[in-house]
């Protein structure tokens, strides 16, 4: 109960709910009552694309016959027949004028070419940038008196790097993107935004294509990461994984944030309220649509900047350190 409802409200508050993951392994059941409470709920919000949909029987019976005759059901046919459903209620959501607008201007936007080429060229850079700041953290972890580790020299256990491995892949859809924690969103995504079938296809290919291409970075931010967490704080074997899930936890929190760092999705407070302010009508979405399209990306982008000057350097020897006294920031 607690984790569908964080899961419907996980975009909306800017949250990043390591629960969420769990959303991919709940029963048939739990699945299909996800998808009724997500569509009631942007009924209730007023939510013109929600108008009219309606979980039908032949829905239902699709996400329930994964069921074997034994009571048991295979995780991967439950995550496909869910999204077949997802599409479906896609198909009968409506496309506003304001929708269509959005998509043209953002295909407009992020289908120049040069669009794509900066995107690879930062991400390369900053994984450039990540790895310095990495050694650095390695070297002052190895001596310094820290009790919660998150870096080390030390090589993962074949171990752990297969967990981390299984674990990221698990994890795709969480890592890739946060504001697709939401089932509102994520079944938003598979609409078909324009009448035109070629229109439409360039738009999709268009987006894949972004979400690729950030992938390719945040897949090994967050693994490399989640691995050498777990070898800081001495996990070799299955067996300590299976005894520190707590440990485990954390790893997994720390690894989600450092690849939505290395890829300037992390979550912004400012970006959020901006994203508020846009959402309250047609207007406000119109003239700060118009003003700002993007975010949460330049927001990062300008933080990253920041961090990785002599301000940051001031920051961390200033703020940060007050912080680590009050033990509100870990000493790592």
């Amino acid at each position: 109960e607690l984790i569908q409802n964080i899961s419907i409200l996980g975009t909306e508050l800017g949250q990043k709910v390591q629960a969420l993951s769990i959303i991919q392994r709940l029963t048939p059941e739990g699945q299909l009552k996800m998808l009724y409470k997500t569509v009631k709920r942007g009924k209730v919000k007023g939510d013109k694309a929600f108008e009219g949909v309606e979980l039908t029987q032949e829905m239902i019976d699709h996400i329930l016959k994964t069921y074997k005759a034994d009571g048991t059901f295979d995780q991967n046919e439950l995550n496909k027949a869910v999204e077949d459903v997802k599409k479906d209620i896609a198909k009968n959501m409506k496309v506003t004028t304001i929708d269509k607008v959005n998509a043209w201007r953002y295909l407009a936007m992020l289908g120049n070419p040069k669009t794509h080429i900066r995107n690879l060229v930062s991400n390369v850079a900053m994984k450039g940038t990540v790895g310095v700041k990495n050694v650095v953290a390695r070297t002052i972890e190895s001596v310094a008196p820290i009790k919660e580790r998150t870096k080390t020299f030390k090589i993962a256990s074949k171990e752990v790097k297969e967990f981390a491995e299984k674990t990221t892949l698990e994890m795709k859809d969480v890592i890739s993107e946060d504001t697709k924690y939401s089932e509102e969103a994520s079944i938003k995504s598979k609409r078909d935004m324009f009448k035109n079938k070629i229109l439409n296809k360039v738009y999709e290919f268009n987006n894949e294509l972004m979400e690729k291409e950030d992938w390719w970075f945040s897949k090994s931010a967050y693994k490399n990461s989640l691995s050498e967490y777990l070898t800081a704080n001495g996990i070799k074997t299955t067996k300590d994984i299976e005894k520190n899930p707590q440990i485990v936890e954390k790893a997994k929190q720390y690894a989600l944030e450092q690849s939505q760092i290395a890829t300037f999705r992390q979550y912004s407070w400012l970006a959020n309220k901006i994203r508020e302010v846009e959402s309250k009508n047609t207007a406000t979405e119109i003239a700060v649509g118009s003003i700002l399209p993007f975010k949460k990306t330049p927001i990062n982008i300008a933080k990253a900047g920041l961090s990785y000057s002599p301000l940051g350097f001031t920051k961390a020897l200033t703020y940060d350190l007050y912080q680590m006294k009050k033990g509100k920031m870990q000493a790592s």
